[in-house]
């Protein structure tokens, strides 16, 4: 399972940098579920395995490591805004947090799935407390590391939030279990189900916006 997490994560690291925030649940997972020995040797079974498929994924890395520096140092600065740049002006006076959950969730969600998440995520965090789950915990931990960690960029780019979907599927999964084999969780399915066809349409049917513009 070590060597497994290892290679997910290099992959994670490998599709975006940003994602080496999540080693400190990870780190925690590890240091609770073994003796510190076997921590040690948990940790790095686990950093030599994700290192390997980051190798693999990202040679470029190490092959040219000054020009990956730059890149990441002008990319940083125009998240951070400590470099002002013309494609980053959308978000000026924004809000963290806010400015997601107004513009970037309910569109890589959709508005209702959103809006029912929002329950679901306290009905998670109150289970969590009162049945002591570890694994209900960690998963929430996961969300708010990814969220927080991502979120207060001035740049607010949604793919940024991408890596939080996973974490909000298993929320909403969670929290609608009760809701299994009801005319609700049907309701639910259908109305996501249209969202899902909107999206759709409007992204692979309509003509590209950029494309009508230019003829």
């Amino acid at each position: 399972m070590t060597i497994g997490i290892g290679l997910i994560f290099g992959i994670l690291m490998g599709i975006k940098v940003s994602s080496v925030v999540l080693l400190f649940p990870i780190a925690i997972l590890f240091l609770l579920s073994h003796s510190f020995k076997k921590f040690i040797f948990a940790l790095s079974l686990f950093c030599l395995s994700a290192l390997c498929v980051f190798l693999i994924s990202n040679p470029f890395v190490f092959l040219t490591p000054f020009e990956f520096l730059s890149s990441m140092q002008y990319e940083s600065a125009g998240v951070l805004h400590t470099l002002p740049v013309f494609y980053t002006q959308g978000f000026v006076n924004t809000v963290p947090l806010v400015y997601q959950f107004l513009y970037v969730f309910p569109f890589i969600l959709n508005p209702f799935l959103l809006i029912i998440f929002l329950p679901s995520f306290l009905y998670v965090i109150y289970k969590s407390i009162t049945k002591r789950s570890f694994s209900l915990a960690l998963l929430i931990l996961f969300f708010f590391i990814l969220l927080f960690s991502q979120g207060f960029f001035y740049a607010k780019w949604t793919r940024y939030m991408i890596p939080t979907l996973p974490f909000i599927y298993l929320i909403l999964a969670i929290a609608l279990i009760p809701l299994k084999k009801t005319i609700i969780l049907s309701s639910i399915v259908v109305i996501c189900s249209f969202y899902a066809f909107a999206f759709t349409y409007v992204v692979y049917v309509q003509p590209d916006t950029r494309i009508n513009a230019m003829q």
